[in-house]
């Protein structure tokens, strides 16, 4: 199959509207174009509006943002509204709320290792680990244990299944 070289596929830009935000989707063969569109758009906006600017990475966008107040012209430059979130973040800040409701929080990587670290301690101590109970005091065990139930999750698997 055929596709269009990277030089010939032209910038596009996208504006839409959700749940009352405006958005702005730019979509370039190259960062360099994404990141010089981004930066434009973000020079016309005030410094004191709310904006949630979406980046790959926490460290990205503050970068673009210290580009973009920085090369303002103005002596320390400072933007307040704008807040910088990865998709994850902003994912599981849109849902807080409805997951409150359930009963239900977030729990990340970190959060979910060391409640496994908690119970595979627990259990070690009450010799109750059955074939775990050799590597019990092993790094990865946990780690494991953590992934495994990450997949589980991602999979659908209700906890009652197993």
């Amino acid at each position: 199959m055929l596709s269009t070289p990277v030089a010939a596929r032209p910038l596009q830009t996208r504006s839409l509207r959700w749940a009352g935000l405006a958005s702005r989707i730019v979509e370039a063969p190259t960062s360099a174009q994404r990141l010089h569109e981004a930066a434009a758009w973000l020079r016309a906006r005030r410094r004191d509006e709310q904006l949630v600017i979406l980046a790959h990475s926490l460290e990205a966008g503050s970068s673009l943002v210290r580009h973009v107040v920085g090369s303002s012209g103005s002596a320390g430059g400072s933007a307040f509204g704008w807040r910088v979130a990865t998709l994850p973040r902003l994912a599981a800040a849109l849902a807080a709320p409805a997951l409150a409701a359930r009963g239900v929080a977030v729990a990340g990587h970190l959060v979910l290792e060391a409640i496994c670290a908690r119970l595979v301690h627990e259990h070690g101590v009450r010799h109750a680990l059955g074939r775990f109970e050799p590597i019990a005091d092993r790094p990865g065990l946990v780690r494991a244990l953590a992934r495994t139930l990450r997949e589980l999750r991602l999979a659908g698997v209700e906890a009652a299944s197993l």
